[in-house]
């Protein structure tokens, strides 16, 4: 399912805006991660209901939420697939004569497949 659709086109420049205000949010050492989801949820809604084009409150609100949920789950994604990325670097470049790291590895593959 292409979750992309569900948002409305007018709605759609929300998603890399909130996508910023969340990389600076993330790079202001007093904002806890953990808060961070919740205010891009409460901006996109905010944003959402101000951007509001002849939509009932309740539709706005529901663009609001989805716009949030496609920016972070965008930012996780880069995220992820960098850290798997990351991962396999790192047991490349790991001892090979360590038994344990070589036990790591064939592990890690195994997880990977």
């Amino acid at each position: 399912m292409d979750f992309i659709k569900f948002i409305s086109e007018n709605y759609l420049l929300l998603v890399p805006v909130l996508w910023i205000i969340g990389t600076f949010l993330k790079r202001t050492p007093k904002v806890p991660d953990w808060a961070i989801v919740w205010i891009l949820l409460f901006l996109g809604v905010g944003l959402a209901v101000a951007v509001n084009l002849g939509l009932p409150v309740t539709d706005a609100v529901l663009q609001g939420v989805l716009v949030a949920g496609a920016a972070v789950l965008g930012h996780q994604l880069i995220k992820q697939v960098a850290k798997k990325d990351d991962n396999i670097t790192n047991f490349k470049n790991n001892d090979m004569d360590n038994p344990d790291l070589r036990r790591d590895e064939q592990y890690y593959k195994r997880q990977v497949k």
